[in-house]
């Protein structure tokens, strides 16, 4: 019986809390790749995730897209081009959206911000308030982390987004 309550304990205490298999994730497929997309791709075939095909194609020229689903997550990676007056840069957006959440994520995501020695920003949110909206960064044109979390779906989207110097084609 006691073996039991031991062999019990040490599972509690393996399984992650609600959003540590999301920032992880975060850290591995979006930090841990330098954003870029042929180290991405990389990592998704090594890991064998299932490659997620985007729905529409992209129709700006120079953009591009690649995406992954895992047993708990959809993983993306793309890039856009941005505005005219910036032609040599690149929005980067990672973005890792989970299913199944509950409530005591945002620890996980704290401590995340916290490795990536990111700011709080304080945002007024155009969503419903039924939707969680959370955002640091390390200022302008450089690293932002937006968090959404939509607790009637129990769903929880990280998104990490870099201005990087467009590759040239």
């Amino acid at each position: 019986m006691l073996a039991g309550l031991v062999l019990s304990a040490g599972i509690a205490f393996a399984t992650p809390q609600p959003g540590e298999v999301a920032t992880q994730l975060v850290r591995e497929a979006c930090v841990g790749t330098g954003m870029q997309k042929d180290a991405f791709e990389r990592l998704g075939q090594e890991r064998r995730w299932r490659p997620a095909p985007l729905a529409t194609p992209l129709a700006e020229p120079g953009a591009w897209f690649a995406g992954f689903e895992t047993s708990d997550a959809l993983i993306t990676l793309s890039s856009t081009p941005n505005r005219p007056d910036t032609p040599g840069v690149h929005t980067v957006a990672c973005t890792v959206m989970s299913s199944d959440i509950g409530d005591g994520w945002l620890t996980a995501v704290e401590v995340l911000v916290a490795e990536m020695g990111l700011d709080v920003v304080d945002v007024v949110s155009a969503l419903p308030p039924a939707e969680e909206v959370h955002v640091w960064s390390d200022g302008p044109g450089g690293q932002t982390l937006m968090v959404t979390y939509i607790p009637e779906r129990r769903r929880l989207s990280i998104a990490y987004m870099t201005r990087e110097p467009a590759l040239a084609s």
